[in-house]
């Protein structure tokens, strides 16, 4: 849907954040782009005049951002659920265990009225698929780097698809490990290939909770998107679908040498960004990148990320919400983890959900709600769903009046609990 423009600030958002998306191409020429120097060749800065003048036209004679449409009608409300890594895991780490367990999953969302998977399938820089980019995910195998001996996403798209469901690759584009998950490395893991070469070497962010790529580095920001363009030329993907893991800390220190190399290049007769913002630039410069080499590569696929529920909370992390929802050609869809009650645990749900709306947001990019069943039945945010059972159901009606396209839930696990049944059947009961 359309999103009138409250201020020229917001029009300033749009142009900016599109300059830095397309300045991330490297070009003979230099130019200024918010203030910070870039590399992008004539004709990208031909692109930039061009766009900067049709949106102004647009806002200024409509009020609304236009974007180029396709024709097609409005499709179906999305209702999916999020099926993360340790869900896959199995005993046995056979190929036959594995695939009854998907087919489980798959029969019994379809009988749910489920219609997207968003499958974990890069959990931690590893691939569970054959990849000339990542190693083995130890969660097929038992062993990061070991060949299960099948295509675990191969399957699991087919029996998807099979089920009339559409799967949703879900990745993290840059954590290699977390808490010491996975406990050891493969031999043809990047992270330890990279540390032999001086040039690579520096190209991570280390912290106290994990390994993460730094996205200072175009080589990185390359290397993920070459790994994205993998999947969807070798599989039949609906969707690729990030989730809110980007910089992992605000610590100045864990990308201290590409900031510096950054510094650098810019030079000091030029106005470099803060590291703030540099860090927003370079997670901004991966999405528009991963979006162009998906669009280039099949059009029909669509990219989305799921970030975090409290719209200022995102910034920290480098994402730019605003210019996500705002800008074309970022996203496909914006699905906001909106893991709150009604009461206020710090937030409400309904707070949340304003502030989402409130963004400015190009017809291109459809709102999507993430719904906590994790939470359901149980005493968290201080003890407000405990006693209820009709939390998500309405939810799911205020997410439907103010004109969300689609839920997911998190997780498949808490689906099948217990403790989350009267919240789950009567939330069902709403979407059917």
């Amino acid at each position: 849907m359309k999103r009138k423009y409250r201020s020229p600030w917001a029009m300033a958002v749009i142009i900016l954040a599109l300059s830095v998306a397309i300045a991330a191409f490297v070009g003979p020429e230099k130019a200024r782009v918010g203030g910070q120097t870039s590399e992008i060749s004539r004709q990208e800065s031909e692109v930039i005049s061009e766009v900067k003048s049709t949106l102004e036209t647009s806002v200024s004679e409509t009020g609304t951002v236009q974007t180029p449409g396709n024709g097609n009608t409005e499709p179906e409300e999305l209702i999916g659920v999020w099926v993360p890594y340790l869900t896959l895991a199995t005993g046995e780490k056979t190929e036959a265990a594995f695939c009854k367990k998907i087919d489980t999953i798959i029969s019994e969302a379809a009988a749910m009225g489920i219609n997207t998977l968003f499958v974990h399938v890069r959990p931690f820089g590893d691939a569970l698929y054959p990849s000339d980019y990542f190693p083995w995910s130890h969660i097929v195998s038992g062993e990061q780097g070991k060949d299960p001996g099948f295509d675990p996403l191969a399957y699991m798209v087919q029996a998807a698809h099979g089920a009339g469901l559409q799967f949703h690759a879900w990745v993290n584009p840059l954590r290699i490990s977390l808490n010491n998950t996975p406990a050891s490395f493969s031999p043809d893991n990047p992270y330890i290939a990279w540390q032999a070469d001086e040039q690579k070497k520096d190209m991570f962010l280390r912290c106290e909770s994990g390994i993460y790529y730094d996205p200072g580095y175009a080589e990185v920001r390359d290397y993920i998107t070459a790994g994205i363009v993998e999947i969807v030329e070798n599989y039949d993907v609906d969707g690729i679908h990030f989730d809110d893991y980007f910089y992992p800390t605000n610590e100045p220190d864990a990308d201290a040498a590409s900031y510096a190399a950054y510094l650098a290049s810019v030079g000091e007769e030029n106005v470099a960004l803060p590291k703030d913002e540099w860090r927003m630039a370079n997670i901004n410069a991966l999405v528009s990148q991963v979006y162009a080499a998906i669009k280039t590569t099949d059009p029909d696929v669509t990219f989305g990320i799921s970030p975090v529920g409290v719209v200022k909370s995102n910034a920290a992390l480098g994402a730019d919400v605003t210019a996500w929802c705002a800008v074309p050609g970022y996203v496909d869809y914006i699905c906001p983890q909106l893991y709150y009650s009604l009461a206020d645990c710090p937030v409400t749900f309904g707070e949340a959900l304003e502030a989402w709306n409130a963004l400015p947001r190009c017809e291109a990019v459809e709102l999507y709600i993430g719904l906590a069943v994790y939470k359901a039945g149980t005493d968290a945010d201080n003890g407000a769903w405990e006693g209820k059972d009709d939390i998500l159901a309405q939810e799911i009606q205020a997410g439907r009046t103010s004109g969300a396209a689609g839920f997911v839930f998190y997780a498949w696990d808490q689906m099948q609990s217990q403790q989350a049944s009267a919240e789950v059947a009567h939330a069902l009961d709403i979407l059917a």
